[in-house]
């Protein structure tokens, strides 16, 4: 799977080409150059357009690289079968638009993938919705067990997903509970001597 690392050198050459294009356009002699004008407006479209192909696709792939590491786990899938099903059909089209932008020598070629950012906006909107919907699951497992409101999603999640686990739970007893050093655990299919 590829992803996209180093956001922030990308983000940074982006504003440093859009500041150069202002600087040109406050020198005394762009203004009298018509050809300097149109140059300058296109490159400056074209920048911001992808500008904003990044700042979507930034939140896209955090969303999706959390939300793949979360439906790994079959017990969760079951829990939320709805949105994990909106999650394969999310899943399935990323992995498509990485596999086109691969395919691309050069970022400005981004430009030129129909509709990217439209795309990219969408993924975005329904992963939100998928969030929305598993943090409404763990409210509830913590209405449940209040003890959960005492460990943060991630570690619920956990505990959800590894539920037939116990030894994989136990890392997080003492965060649910003060007064606990250990634990230990015996096999219960075991007869007594």
């Amino acid at each position: 799977v590829k992803i996209v690392i180093g956001w922030d050198v990308l983000f940074t050459a982006l504003e440093d080409n859009l500041n150069s294009l202002v600087s040109l356009k406050q020198s005394p002699y762009f203004r009298n150059v018509h050809e300097f004008q149109e140059d300058t407006t296109s490159w400056e479209s074209r920048l911001t357009h992808l500008r904003g192909i990044f700042e979507v696709w930034v939140e896209v792939q955090r969303k999706w690289l959390y939300l793949r590491g979360i439906f790994k786990n079959a017990d969760i899938k079951a829990q939320l079968p709805a949105q994990f099903t909106k999650f394969k059909s999310i899943d399935s089209e990323y992995l498509n638009i990485t596999k086109r932008v691969a395919s691309k020598p050069t970022v400005l070629d981004l430009l030129q993938l129909d509709n990217l950012q439209r795309q990219l906006e969408r993924q975005d909107a329904t992963m939100a919705l998928i969030q929305k919907a598993l943090g409404d699951y763990l409210e509830k497992q913590r209405q449940i067990f209040p003890r959960f409101y005492f460990i943060n999603n991630d570690d619920l999640v956990e505990i959800i997903g590894n539920s037939n686990e116990p030894s994989k739970i136990v890392v997080h007893l003492n965060n649910m509970f003060a007064a606990i050093s250990g634990v230990e655990m015996t096999d219960a299919t075991k007869s007594a001597p």
